[in-house]
């Protein structure tokens, strides 16, 4: 029987459909910490991942590459944060979950332009 929660991940994945296949991924995301500037100017084909850790506890994946369904390419936005609790410890649900949740929300907003965000209110790619 379960004693406790160890780990606790909360992942979004996000698809964003670029306009045309010739598009480079910083026509559509912000450069920040967790992805480089040659990644958002590459061409068809990038993937791009960043694991990092804040603390022993807390880490971070965030990868950033493309995906081509049929005649449809997308940008991949893929968020993934992570918590460990130390040894013989147990982690608290709703306040972890609620951390891991802001956490995401930070990095997503990092990488919002303003094309990002119009798509996002409803506007076209």
């Amino acid at each position: 029987m379960p004693t406790g929660i160890a780990r606790i991940g909360l992942r979004y994945i996000n698809f964003i459909p670029k306009a045309n296949k010739d598009e480079a991924p910083g026509d559509w995301l912000a450069p920040n910490d967790y992805v480089a500037s040659a990644v958002l100017a590459s061409q068809p084909g990038f993937l791009s991942r960043a694991e990092v850790h804040s603390t022993r506890q807390r880490k971070v994946i965030v990868t950033v590459g493309e995906a081509v369904e049929g005649e449809q390419s997308m940008l991949v936005l893929d968020t993934d944060c992570i918590e460990e609790a130390e040894k013989d410890q147990s982690l608290e649900l709703q306040p972890t979950i609620s951390l891991l949740h802001d956490s995401a929300w930070q990095i997503f907003s990092s990488f919002l332009t303003t094309r990002l965000r119009a798509f996002l209110e409803g506007g076209v790619p």
